[in-house]
């Protein structure tokens, strides 16, 4: 079986039809012809568009800009809704465990109030100077041994005033402006 080709297929009597068919119960070994392409199609040139195309394709372009901004500014609202709710159930969590610390603060208080009381209830100094002589073997000072201290009836106390103006170097901007408002107030 000849076969020509014809401009890049088969020849136009086998053209539609596939010849090679065998039918029968034997099927023999035929030679396959290598891939021929199809032609190319032509390039079809684009027509100008009109005006009325042209402002709809314009238009479509600018509505899909614009869905996109509303889209991102709709995300951009979530992602700040959610990380706003995240931050608030740290927040409440946070003021949970607070709490829990200022009960068992209060607990721990009352606690060291009642022994203190108790405390106080058992220490006498009577008991203490018996304490102290028959387990500890103490004993009291002698005459000798005691010194007397004379404190005028009139003892005060001298404490210098800090300074209220402070170097400049020291203080920062904020701090300079309140001075400048205390300032202004107390005029």
């Amino acid at each position: 079986m000849a076969q020509r080709r014809k401009k890049g297929t088969l020849s136009g009597q086998y053209r539609g039809s596939n010849v090679y068919y065998n039918s029968g119960s034997v099927a023999y070994q035929t030679a396959v012809p290598a891939y021929i392409p199809e032609a190319p199609l032509p390039r079809v040139k684009a027509r100008p568009l009109s005006e009325g195309q042209r402002e709809e394709r314009l238009l479509k372009r600018a509505n899909r800009i614009y869905a996109l901004k509303i889209f991102c500014a709709v995300a951009i609202i979530f992602c700040g809704c959610m990380a706003w709710m995240g931050m608030h159930a740290m927040l409440v969590k946070e003021r949970i465990v607070l709490q829990e610390y200022k009960t068992q603060l209060a607990e721990l208080k009352n606690e060291n109030n009642m022994m203190m009381a108790e405390l106080s209830e058992q220490m006498d100094l009577n008991k203490v100077k018996e304490i102290a002589e028959s387990k500890l073997g103490m004993a009291a000072p002698q005459e000798y041994q005691v010194v007397y201290i004379n404190v005028p009836k009139q003892s005060y106390t001298v404490q210098y005033a800090t300074s209220q103006n402070v170097t400049a170097e020291n203080t920062s901007f904020i701090q300079k402006i309140l001075g400048h408002i205390k300032g202004m107030v107390r005029i």
